[in-house]
């Protein structure tokens, strides 16, 4: 059987699948409202260079992998609101971004048309992170997978971006550090972007098993993996308290 949609597409057009109508049967959606009850740290790195290194560390990407690295770093600028050209490579795009390296300083948000946003890979980390500390241990479904895994495989955040409802950040909040090289300890100051108690919304989607139409995750088991993840916080210096949040509305949709 083929199927063919001819519904033409362009750069503004949302991608609608052909099998979309059946997303009911497979998964259980839930918009999920948060209220952050202080600041949320922007952690993404202003300077080109710095970026390339916290992409490497984030994604894993490895030295020989500079063509994709240069490729993301471009994006990340472009989120930014910083333009560089389409086909340079990862030195270039340093060099053509010193200037805007040197007038910015320390981390903040990626920002779009409609504003400050923290991505939603940032979220499904969180979710991650939450079952890999409360179900350790755990198998889960009848293949008897890790929770951490399970957890990977049947549960998305939708889209690719949360807005934080802000054009600019609400502050600059200046980190006091401490680093120890060959030359002793040393003190460091490092500013972070914040928003103040912004509110969010994002949906989720959780996998029905087809055997006997439930969903996999339980109420419970939602209840105390939202329960974390509002303590363990969004954003950067989450271990120092920042990006901690109440859920203020968890609905099936």
């Amino acid at each position: 059987m083929t199927i063919v949609s001819d519904r033409p597409i362009t750069d503004a057009t949302p991608i609608i699948g052909i099998f979309d109508t059946d997303t009911d049967k497979m998964y259980v959606r839930y918009r999920v409202e948060c209220q952050f009850t202080d600041k949320i740290m922007g952690g993404v790195p202003q300077k080109p260079d710095l970026i390339a290194g916290w992409i490497r560390s984030k994604m894993g990407l490895g030295p020989d992998s500079d063509a994709e690295l240069a490729s993301i770093v471009r994006q990340t600028l472009l989120d930014l609101g910083v333009e560089t050209p389409e086909t340079a490579s990862l030195d270039e795009i340093i060099a053509a971004s010193e200037k805007v390296g040197a007038e910015r300083h320390g981390n903040t948000f990626k920002r779009d048309e409609n504003g400050l946003f923290i991505e939603t890979r940032q979220i499904k980390s969180g979710l991650k992170e939450a079952v890999a500390v409360l179900y350790a241990g755990d198998r889960w479904g009848k293949t008897k997978k890790g929770a951490k895994n399970a957890i990977s495989e049947w549960v998305f955040v939708e889209g690719q971006k949360v807005h934080l409802g802000r054009r600019e950040p609400d502050g600059t909040w200046t980190q006091h550090g401490v680093v120890s090289g060959p030359q002793g300890s040393r003190s460091t100051l490092t500013q972070y972007d914040y928003c103040e108690r912004p509110r969010i919304s994002f949906v989720i989607r959780s996998i029905i098993d087809p055997a006997d139409g439930k969903e996999r995750i339980t109420g419970d088991q939602w209840r105390h993996i939202l329960l974390y993840l509002q303590d363990s916080g969004l954003g950067a210096l989450r271990s120092q308290s920042h990006g901690q949040f109440k859920v203020v509305g968890f609905d099936r949709l």
